[in-house]
């Protein structure tokens, strides 16, 4: 349970870097 939140919460923030690249 912790490894499955802490990969959903990687991928979360991977996802908000992206959006910010994006935006940038």
């Amino acid at each position: 349970l912790v490894f499955r939140t802490v990969g959903y919460s990687g991928a979360d923030i991977r996802n908000l870097v992206n959006e910010a690249a994006i935006m940038s």
